[in-house]
C-alpha cells in the first residue's frame, strides 16, 4: 500500500518521509542543542590508557596482600625481627605505597578524562537531555557525599544512553533501563573495600601488636575487594566504551532495524 508523506507507523515510533521511514521524535521530546555536544569521538584511547592502569594498580595492591600476610603473620611485633627482615618489611612496605599511589593516582585522573569523553557523546548518540554536562559528571565525583554515587551514576547514564536497541533516549526512558550487575558490582566492591581500608588505617595507628595484626587482615580483605573492584571496572569502561562505538556504528551507517510491516496497513513497506 502507498504510503502518504508525514504518515506514522502504529507504534509512533516511525515516520514515513515519502521515501523512507525514518526514526519519529515528537516536539515534546525533539533532540535539542547544548552548548557542550560535539560529534562522536569514540573513548577506545582512554579506555585502554585506564585499563592499562587499573591493571598495574591490581600488582600493586597485590604487593600490599604480600605486606599484610607478612605483618599478620608476624603478629605486628616487629621488635622480635631481626634488624635485615625490619629493613626488609619496611622496603616492601615504601614499594608498596610508590606503587599503589604512583598508579592509584594516574588511574583516577584517566577515569574522569574517560568519563568526560563517554558523556560528551551522548547527545551524539541520541541522548541530548543529558543530566550533567562532561565538565559537571566529573566536578561530581570530587564533591564529598556526592561522590558515594556520582561515578557510578554517570557511568551508568553513558551505558544507558548507548543502548543499540533504540536511536533516542531520553532521561526517562533511560531511567526505566535495570543497572547492569556489572556496573554495581563494580561500585559496591569500590565503597565496601575503601570502607574497610579506613577501618584497618584507624586500627593500624594503635600501638597494640593485636591492633595492629589485626589492621592487617582487614586490610587484606580490603585489597582483595578493591582488586575486584579494579578488575570490575575495567570491565565497565571496556563495555561501555564497546557500547557506544556499536550504536556510533549503526547510527552511521543507517543499520537501525526498521519498523515491523503491519498486515493490511502497509508500515514497513515503501
Amino acid at each position: 500500500m502507498a504510503q502518504q508523506a508525514g504518515q506514522l507507523s502504529p507504534d509512533g515510533r516511525w515516520l514515513w518521509n515519502g521515501a523512507e521511514w525514518i526514526p519519529h521524535t515528537p516536539v515534546a521530546v525533539a533532540p535539542v542543542a547544548v552548548t557542550w555536544a560535539r560529534p562522536y569521538e569514540s573513548a577506545r584511547f582512554r579506555a585502554t590508557v585506564v585499563t592499562v592502569l587499573l591493571l598495574a594498580n591490581v600488582a600493586a595492591l597485590l604487593i600490599g596482600i604480600f605486606f599484610d600476610s607478612v605483618l599478620f603473620a608476624s603478629g605486628a611485633d616487629t621488635t622480635a625481627l631481626s634488624d635485615s627482615q625490619s629493613v626488609a618489611i619496611g622496603l616492601l612496605a615504601l614499594t608498596y605505597l610508590v606503587t599503589f599511589y604512583g598508579t592509584f593516582i594516574p588511574s583516577i585522573v584517566l577515569f574522569c578524562m574517560w568519563l568526560h569523553r563517554v558523556v560528551r557523546n551522548m547527545p551524539a548518540l541520541g541522548s541530548w537531555d543529558a543530566r550533567w554536562s562532561p565538565a559537571g559528571a566529573v566536578g561530581r565525583c570530587f564533591i564529598p557525599f556526592l561522590n558515594l554515587a556520582h561515578p557510578m551514576s554517570g557511568t551508568l547514564e553513558a551505558w544507558r544512553s548507548s543502548d543499540p536497541t533504540q536511536r533516542w533516549a531520553n532521561v526517562v526512558s533511560r531511567k526505566r533501563m535495570s543497572p547492569p550487575a556489572l556496573i554495581v558490582g563494580w561500585w559496591a566492591a569500590w565503597l565496601i573495600g575503601g570502607l574497610l581500608s579506613r577501618v584497618s588505617f584507624q586500627l593500624g595507628r594503635s600501638n597494640d601488636p593485636a591492633q595492629v595484626a589485626t589492621s592487617a587482615l582487614v586490610d587484606l580483605v580490603s585489597a582483595v575487594l578493591l582488586i575486584a573492584a579494579a578488575v570490575l571496572a575495567v570491565l565497565v569502561v571496556r563495555d561501555v566504551t564497546a557500547r557506544q562505538d556499536h550504536k556510533n556504528t549503526l547510527i552511521t551507517a543507517g543499520q537501525f532495524p526498521s519498523p515491523p510491516a503491519a498486515e493490511g496497513t502497509g508500515v514497513g513497506r515503501a
